[in-house]
């Protein structure tokens, strides 16, 4: 069976994404859940750089103890940094209108 390794931006229900200040700087709090019934959240890669910051979730196939829920901080290294979501880069923060 193939399924999907890391999860896209328009396969989540972001329920928090939200910015506050922390001792050393800013940072975004992520809150989802992934609508794949058959997958679940195994992980959560944050990968900075200059001024963006790449989150990728990664799944597994659904078993017992594991959920399709995720929670991360990110940290933003730059004023002006952008979070970037899944393999296409779709920009989650700061969001766009």
């Amino acid at each position: 069976m193939s399924y999907p390794t890391i999860v896209e931006a328009k396969d989540v229900r972001f329920f928090e994404i939200k910015e506050y200040q922390t001792t050393g700087g800013r940072s975004v709090k992520l809150k989802g859940l992934v609508f794949h019934s058959a997958l679940a959240v195994s992980g959560v890669d944050v990968i900075p750089t200059e001024n963006t910051v790449q989150v990728l979730v990664r799944l597994t196939p659904a078993r017992k103890g594991l959920s399709g829920s995720f929670q991360v901080d990110v940290p933003l290294p730059m004023p002006n940094s952008r979070i970037l979501f899944g393999p296409a880069n779709v920009q989650i923060w700061p969001v766009q209108h």
